[in-house]
Protein backbone atom coordinates (compact mmCIF):
# COMPACT_ATOMS: atom_id res chain seq x y z
CA UNK A 1 0.00 0.00 0.00
CA UNK A 2 1.21 3.57 -0.62
CA UNK A 3 2.55 5.78 2.16
CA UNK A 4 2.73 9.27 0.60
CA UNK A 5 4.80 11.92 2.32
CA UNK A 6 3.70 15.16 0.68
CA UNK A 7 3.65 17.66 3.58
CA UNK A 8 5.41 20.81 2.26
CA UNK A 9 6.56 21.68 5.79
CA UNK A 10 8.24 18.30 5.97
CA UNK A 11 9.92 18.83 2.60
CA UNK A 12 11.14 22.24 3.76
CA UNK A 13 12.43 20.73 7.00
CA UNK A 14 14.38 18.16 4.99
CA UNK A 15 15.93 20.92 2.95
CA UNK A 16 16.82 23.08 5.95
CA UNK A 17 18.31 20.09 7.76
CA UNK A 18 20.61 19.36 4.86
CA UNK A 19 21.37 22.86 3.61
CA UNK A 20 23.22 23.71 6.80
CA UNK A 21 25.64 20.86 6.04
CA UNK A 22 26.57 22.18 2.61
CA UNK A 23 29.76 24.17 2.26
CA UNK A 24 30.05 26.96 -0.27
CA UNK A 25 30.15 25.38 -3.69
CA UNK A 26 30.97 26.57 -7.18
CA UNK A 27 28.97 25.27 -10.09
CA UNK A 28 30.96 24.83 -13.31
CA UNK A 29 29.27 24.27 -16.66
CA UNK A 30 30.87 22.25 -19.46
CA UNK A 31 29.50 22.52 -23.00
CA UNK A 32 31.28 20.88 -25.94
CA UNK A 33 29.68 23.51 -28.21
CA UNK A 34 30.81 26.41 -25.99
CA UNK A 35 27.23 27.55 -25.41
CA UNK A 36 26.18 30.50 -23.29
CA UNK A 37 26.98 30.37 -19.60
CA UNK A 38 29.61 27.63 -19.93
CA UNK A 39 33.20 27.97 -18.73
CA UNK A 40 34.76 24.90 -20.37
CA UNK A 41 34.40 22.74 -23.47
CA UNK A 42 35.98 19.63 -21.91
CA UNK A 43 35.40 17.90 -18.58
CA UNK A 44 39.03 17.51 -17.49
CA UNK A 45 39.64 21.27 -17.53
CA UNK A 46 36.64 21.77 -15.26
CA UNK A 47 37.86 19.02 -12.91
CA UNK A 48 41.30 20.65 -12.75
CA UNK A 49 39.79 24.05 -11.87
CA UNK A 50 37.33 22.71 -9.28
CA UNK A 51 37.94 22.35 -5.55
CA UNK A 52 36.37 20.10 -2.93
CA UNK A 53 32.57 20.33 -2.90
CA UNK A 54 32.21 21.86 -6.38
CA UNK A 55 29.70 20.61 -8.93
CA UNK A 56 30.42 20.17 -12.63
CA UNK A 57 27.35 20.17 -14.89
CA UNK A 58 27.98 18.68 -18.33
CA UNK A 59 25.62 19.58 -21.15
CA UNK A 60 24.67 17.19 -23.95
CA UNK A 61 27.58 16.43 -26.26
CA UNK A 62 30.53 14.09 -26.73
CA UNK A 63 33.55 14.33 -24.42
CA UNK A 64 36.90 12.74 -23.67
CA UNK A 65 37.29 10.94 -20.37
CA UNK A 66 38.51 12.54 -17.15
CA UNK A 67 40.39 11.82 -13.92
CA UNK A 68 39.35 12.98 -10.45
CA UNK A 69 42.46 12.85 -8.25
CA UNK A 70 42.21 13.77 -4.57
CA UNK A 71 39.08 15.94 -4.86
CA UNK A 72 35.49 15.52 -3.68
CA UNK A 73 33.42 16.53 -6.72
CA UNK A 74 30.09 15.87 -8.40
CA UNK A 75 30.26 15.45 -12.20
CA UNK A 76 26.74 15.29 -13.63
CA UNK A 77 25.80 14.65 -17.24
CA UNK A 78 22.65 16.01 -18.83
CA UNK A 79 20.67 13.66 -21.10
CA UNK A 80 22.77 13.19 -24.23
CA UNK A 81 26.14 13.59 -22.48
CA UNK A 82 28.49 10.86 -23.68
CA UNK A 83 32.10 9.78 -23.17
CA UNK A 84 34.32 8.32 -25.86
CA UNK A 85 34.71 4.60 -25.27
CA UNK A 86 38.16 3.84 -23.88
CA UNK A 87 39.66 2.00 -20.94
CA UNK A 88 39.35 3.80 -18.70
CA UNK A 89 37.29 6.87 -19.57
CA UNK A 90 36.65 7.73 -15.92
CA UNK A 91 39.28 7.44 -13.18
CA UNK A 92 38.67 8.30 -9.51
CA UNK A 93 41.65 7.96 -7.16
CA UNK A 94 43.26 9.14 -3.93
CA UNK A 95 39.95 10.17 -2.32
CA UNK A 96 40.42 10.60 1.43
CA UNK A 97 37.84 10.03 4.15
CA UNK A 98 35.41 12.96 4.22
CA UNK A 99 35.68 13.58 0.50
CA UNK A 100 32.77 12.31 -1.61
CA UNK A 101 32.61 11.83 -5.38
CA UNK A 102 29.51 11.54 -7.57
CA UNK A 103 29.64 10.64 -11.27
CA UNK A 104 26.22 10.36 -12.88
CA UNK A 105 24.36 10.58 -16.16
CA UNK A 106 26.85 9.44 -18.84
CA UNK A 107 26.85 6.82 -21.57
CA UNK A 108 29.59 5.70 -23.97
CA UNK A 109 30.07 6.98 -27.51
CA UNK A 110 31.77 5.03 -30.31
CA UNK A 111 33.32 1.57 -30.28
CA UNK A 112 31.23 -0.58 -27.98
CA UNK A 113 29.19 2.43 -26.78
CA UNK A 114 30.46 1.71 -23.26
CA UNK A 115 33.18 3.46 -21.28
CA UNK A 116 35.67 2.04 -18.82
CA UNK A 117 36.03 3.15 -15.20
CA UNK A 118 38.77 2.73 -12.59
CA UNK A 119 38.38 3.51 -8.87
CA UNK A 120 41.53 3.24 -6.77
CA UNK A 121 42.51 4.24 -3.23
CA UNK A 122 39.17 5.81 -2.29
CA UNK A 123 38.58 6.13 1.47
CA UNK A 124 35.66 8.50 0.86
CA UNK A 125 32.27 7.62 -0.68
CA UNK A 126 32.00 7.24 -4.46
CA UNK A 127 28.53 7.16 -6.06
CA UNK A 128 28.05 6.01 -9.65
CA UNK A 129 24.52 6.50 -10.96
CA UNK A 130 22.79 6.17 -14.33
CA UNK A 131 25.96 5.21 -16.20
CA UNK A 132 26.58 2.81 -19.07
CA UNK A 133 30.09 1.34 -18.98
CA UNK A 134 32.42 -1.60 -19.58
CA UNK A 135 35.24 -3.13 -17.54
CA UNK A 136 35.00 -1.39 -14.16
CA UNK A 137 37.95 -1.90 -11.79
CA UNK A 138 37.37 -1.05 -8.12
CA UNK A 139 40.40 -1.37 -5.84
CA UNK A 140 40.94 -0.30 -2.21
CA UNK A 141 37.64 1.61 -2.09
CA UNK A 142 35.81 1.92 1.24
CA UNK A 143 32.29 2.81 0.09
CA UNK A 144 31.18 2.55 -3.55
CA UNK A 145 27.47 2.81 -4.41
CA UNK A 146 26.36 1.82 -7.90
CA UNK A 147 22.75 2.64 -8.73
CA UNK A 148 20.80 2.21 -12.00
CA UNK A 149 23.90 1.44 -14.07
CA UNK A 150 24.63 -0.94 -16.96
CA UNK A 151 28.08 -2.51 -16.96
CA UNK A 152 29.32 -4.81 -19.72
CA UNK A 153 32.51 -6.83 -19.73
CA UNK A 154 33.87 -7.39 -16.23
CA UNK A 155 33.52 -5.63 -12.90
CA UNK A 156 36.31 -6.47 -10.44
CA UNK A 157 36.15 -5.45 -6.77
CA UNK A 158 39.41 -5.90 -4.85
CA UNK A 159 39.76 -5.04 -1.14
CA UNK A 160 36.65 -2.88 -1.41
CA UNK A 161 33.11 -2.42 -0.13
CA UNK A 162 30.56 -2.03 -2.95
CA UNK A 163 26.75 -1.96 -3.22
CA UNK A 164 25.01 -2.54 -6.55
CA UNK A 165 21.33 -1.55 -6.70
CA UNK A 166 18.88 -1.76 -9.62
CA UNK A 167 21.72 -2.34 -12.06
CA UNK A 168 22.68 -4.75 -14.84
CA UNK A 169 26.06 -6.50 -15.09
CA UNK A 170 26.85 -8.66 -18.10
CA UNK A 171 30.10 -10.42 -18.98
CA UNK A 172 29.85 -10.52 -22.71
CA UNK A 173 30.38 -12.05 -25.19
CA UNK A 174 32.54 -8.95 -25.72
CA UNK A 175 35.57 -10.37 -23.89
CA UNK A 176 37.98 -12.86 -25.40
CA UNK A 177 39.11 -13.87 -21.92
CA UNK A 178 36.79 -16.03 -19.80
CA UNK A 179 35.62 -13.55 -17.15
CA UNK A 180 32.59 -13.42 -14.85
CA UNK A 181 30.39 -10.35 -14.84
CA UNK A 182 31.45 -9.67 -11.24
CA UNK A 183 34.66 -10.83 -9.55
CA UNK A 184 34.88 -10.29 -5.79
CA UNK A 185 38.39 -10.47 -4.33
CA UNK A 186 38.83 -9.88 -0.59
CA UNK A 187 35.83 -7.54 -0.69
CA UNK A 188 32.35 -7.10 0.78
CA UNK A 189 29.77 -6.67 -1.97
CA UNK A 190 25.97 -6.39 -1.89
CA UNK A 191 23.92 -7.04 -5.03
CA UNK A 192 20.31 -5.87 -4.69
CA UNK A 193 17.64 -6.14 -7.38
CA UNK A 194 20.16 -6.61 -10.17
CA UNK A 195 20.40 -8.78 -13.26
CA UNK A 196 23.85 -10.39 -13.49
CA UNK A 197 24.83 -12.60 -16.44
CA UNK A 198 27.96 -14.62 -17.11
CA UNK A 199 29.62 -14.85 -20.48
CA UNK A 200 27.86 -16.98 -23.07
CA UNK A 201 29.99 -19.22 -25.26
CA UNK A 202 30.90 -17.27 -28.40
CA UNK A 203 33.15 -18.83 -31.04
CA UNK A 204 36.11 -19.99 -28.89
CA UNK A 205 35.22 -17.91 -25.83
CA UNK A 206 34.34 -20.11 -22.81
CA UNK A 207 31.19 -19.79 -20.77
CA UNK A 208 31.60 -18.17 -17.32
CA UNK A 209 29.77 -17.81 -14.03
CA UNK A 210 27.89 -14.60 -13.30
CA UNK A 211 29.71 -13.98 -10.00
CA UNK A 212 32.97 -15.37 -8.65
CA UNK A 213 33.90 -14.75 -5.02
CA UNK A 214 37.34 -15.48 -3.57
CA UNK A 215 37.86 -16.01 0.15
CA UNK A 216 37.76 -14.08 2.37
CA UNK A 217 35.34 -12.17 0.15
CA UNK A 218 31.63 -11.95 1.07
CA UNK A 219 28.74 -11.36 -1.33
CA UNK A 220 25.21 -10.58 -0.12
CA UNK A 221 22.40 -11.14 -2.64
CA UNK A 222 18.86 -9.85 -2.23
CA UNK A 223 15.91 -9.40 -4.56
CA UNK A 224 12.14 -9.30 -4.88
CA UNK A 225 12.15 -12.36 -7.15
CA UNK A 226 11.96 -10.47 -10.45
CA UNK A 227 15.66 -10.52 -11.44
CA UNK A 228 18.13 -13.29 -12.23
CA UNK A 229 21.78 -14.10 -11.60
CA UNK A 230 22.68 -16.50 -14.38
CA UNK A 231 25.77 -18.23 -15.69
CA UNK A 232 26.41 -17.98 -19.40
CA UNK A 233 24.49 -20.51 -21.47
CA UNK A 234 26.31 -23.43 -23.02
CA UNK A 235 25.42 -26.63 -24.86
CA UNK A 236 28.19 -28.43 -22.96
CA UNK A 237 28.36 -28.88 -19.16
CA UNK A 238 28.13 -25.37 -17.76
CA UNK A 239 29.07 -23.50 -14.60
CA UNK A 240 27.14 -22.38 -11.50
CA UNK A 241 25.75 -18.85 -11.51
CA UNK A 242 27.83 -18.07 -8.40
CA UNK A 243 31.03 -19.92 -7.58
CA UNK A 244 34.30 -19.65 -5.65
CA UNK A 245 35.68 -20.38 -2.19
CA UNK A 246 34.26 -17.25 -0.54
CA UNK A 247 31.02 -16.65 1.38
CA UNK A 248 27.58 -15.88 -0.04
CA UNK A 249 24.61 -14.65 2.01
CA UNK A 250 21.44 -14.81 -0.09
CA UNK A 251 17.76 -14.10 0.33
CA UNK A 252 15.60 -17.08 -0.73
CA UNK A 253 13.90 -14.94 -3.41
CA UNK A 254 17.15 -14.59 -5.37
CA UNK A 255 17.03 -16.63 -8.60
CA UNK A 256 20.33 -18.38 -9.36
CA UNK A 257 20.48 -20.07 -12.77
CA UNK A 258 23.42 -22.37 -13.51
CA UNK A 259 24.44 -23.00 -17.11
CA UNK A 260 24.13 -26.33 -18.91
CA UNK A 261 22.45 -28.09 -15.99
CA UNK A 262 24.97 -26.92 -13.38
CA UNK A 263 23.75 -25.96 -9.89
CA UNK A 264 22.91 -22.35 -9.16
CA UNK A 265 25.64 -21.89 -6.55
CA UNK A 266 28.90 -23.58 -5.53
CA UNK A 267 30.88 -21.61 -2.94
CA UNK A 268 32.85 -22.10 0.26
CA UNK A 269 30.02 -20.93 2.55
CA UNK A 270 26.41 -20.59 1.38
CA UNK A 271 24.00 -18.97 3.89
CA UNK A 272 20.31 -18.47 3.12
CA UNK A 273 18.85 -15.59 5.18
CA UNK A 274 16.03 -13.13 4.71
CA UNK A 275 17.47 -9.79 3.54
CA UNK A 276 15.08 -6.89 2.73
CA UNK A 277 15.47 -5.61 -0.85
CA UNK A 278 15.06 -1.86 -1.42
CA UNK A 279 14.71 0.09 -4.65
CA UNK A 280 14.37 3.87 -5.08
CA UNK A 281 13.53 5.03 -8.58
CA UNK A 282 14.74 8.56 -9.16
CA UNK A 283 12.59 11.44 -10.31
CA UNK A 284 13.09 15.21 -10.66
CA UNK A 285 13.33 16.93 -7.29
CA UNK A 286 9.97 18.34 -6.27
CA UNK A 287 8.11 15.37 -7.75
CA UNK A 288 7.55 11.85 -6.48
CA UNK A 289 10.27 9.26 -5.94
CA UNK A 290 8.93 5.70 -6.03
CA UNK A 291 10.36 3.43 -3.34
CA UNK A 292 9.71 -0.31 -3.27
CA UNK A 293 10.63 -2.54 -0.33
CA UNK A 294 10.44 -6.34 -0.45
CA UNK A 295 10.50 -8.41 2.72
CA UNK A 296 8.94 -11.34 4.55
CA UNK A 297 5.09 -11.22 4.70
CA UNK A 298 3.80 -10.46 8.19
CA UNK A 299 7.12 -9.08 9.44
CA UNK A 300 7.63 -5.48 10.59
CA UNK A 301 9.67 -2.92 8.67
CA UNK A 302 10.99 0.61 9.16
CA UNK A 303 12.23 2.84 6.34
CA UNK A 304 14.53 5.82 6.80
CA UNK A 305 15.04 8.73 4.39
CA UNK A 306 18.43 10.17 5.29
CA UNK A 307 21.80 11.62 4.42
CA UNK A 308 24.34 8.99 3.35
CA UNK A 309 27.15 8.17 5.74
CA UNK A 310 30.13 5.80 6.07
CA UNK A 311 29.25 2.08 6.38
CA UNK A 312 28.64 1.07 9.98
CA UNK A 313 27.81 -2.25 11.63
CA UNK A 314 25.39 -2.28 14.58
CA UNK A 315 25.48 -4.96 17.29
CA UNK A 316 22.70 -7.51 16.94
CA UNK A 317 21.56 -6.37 13.47
CA UNK A 318 22.59 -8.09 10.25
CA UNK A 319 23.92 -5.84 7.51
CA UNK A 320 25.54 -2.42 7.35
CA UNK A 321 24.09 1.00 8.04
CA UNK A 322 24.65 3.37 5.12
CA UNK A 323 23.37 6.70 6.45
CA UNK A 324 24.45 9.24 9.05
CA UNK A 325 21.45 11.49 9.74
CA UNK A 326 17.83 10.39 9.45
CA UNK A 327 15.41 13.01 8.12
CA UNK A 328 12.15 11.05 7.81
CA UNK A 329 11.14 7.60 9.02
CA UNK A 330 8.16 5.39 8.19
CA UNK A 331 7.12 1.99 9.46
CA UNK A 332 4.64 -0.78 8.77
CA UNK A 333 4.09 -4.53 8.32
CA UNK A 334 4.77 -6.44 5.10
CA UNK A 335 1.70 -7.71 3.28
CA UNK A 336 1.68 -10.46 0.69
CA UNK A 337 3.36 -8.13 -1.80
CA UNK A 338 6.25 -5.70 -1.44
CA UNK A 339 5.54 -2.32 0.08
CA UNK A 340 5.36 0.60 -2.35
CA UNK A 341 5.88 4.12 -1.05
CA UNK A 342 5.63 7.51 -2.75
CA UNK A 343 7.93 10.18 -1.34
CA UNK A 344 8.34 13.81 -2.38
CA UNK A 345 11.86 15.26 -2.28
CA UNK A 346 12.12 18.96 -1.47
CA UNK A 347 12.71 21.23 -4.49
CA UNK A 348 15.51 23.25 -2.87
CA UNK A 349 18.26 20.63 -3.10
CA UNK A 350 21.07 21.41 -5.58
CA UNK A 351 22.21 19.16 -8.43
CA UNK A 352 24.58 16.45 -7.19
CA UNK A 353 23.04 16.30 -3.75
CA UNK A 354 22.83 12.75 -2.37
CA UNK A 355 19.90 11.22 -0.52
CA UNK A 356 19.81 7.76 0.99
CA UNK A 357 17.03 5.31 1.74
CA UNK A 358 17.51 2.25 3.93
CA UNK A 359 15.17 -0.14 5.71
CA UNK A 360 15.32 -2.53 8.63
CA UNK A 361 12.97 -5.47 9.04
CA UNK A 362 12.36 -8.41 11.31
CA UNK A 363 13.56 -11.62 9.69
CA UNK A 364 11.15 -14.28 10.95
CA UNK A 365 13.57 -15.56 13.60
CA UNK A 366 13.25 -12.72 16.09
CA UNK A 367 16.23 -10.88 14.65
CA UNK A 368 16.64 -7.76 12.53
CA UNK A 369 18.20 -7.31 9.11
CA UNK A 370 19.12 -4.15 7.21
CA UNK A 371 18.29 -3.76 3.55
CA UNK A 372 20.72 -2.46 0.97
CA UNK A 373 21.09 1.31 1.10
CA UNK A 374 19.68 2.97 -2.02
CA UNK A 375 21.46 6.25 -2.76
CA UNK A 376 19.74 8.71 -5.08
CA UNK A 377 21.61 11.60 -6.73
CA UNK A 378 19.66 14.71 -7.63
CA UNK A 379 20.21 15.39 -11.33
CA UNK A 380 19.00 18.45 -13.19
Amino acid sequence: MPYPVTNPTLALACFLSTACLLTAQTEWIVDAAGGGGSQFTDIQSAVDAAVDGDRILVRAGTYAGFTIDGKGLAVLGDPGAGLFASAPSVTVRHIVAGQNVVVAGFTGIGGTSFFGATLDDCAGRVVLEQLVGIDWWITDAADVRVNSCQVGGRTVATRSRVTFTSSSLSAGPLNQDPVPALAVIDSEVMVARCNVAGQTSFMRTPTTAAIEVQAPGVVTLTDDGSHTIAAGTSSSPGLPAVRGDGTVIRDPRVQLLGGGGAPGIQVGVDRVEHVPALQALGAPVGSTVEVDLAGLPGESWALVFALPGPPLRLPGIRGELGFSQALVSLQGVFGAQSEHLSLVVGPGLPPGFELCWQAAATDGTGGFALSNHATYVRLR
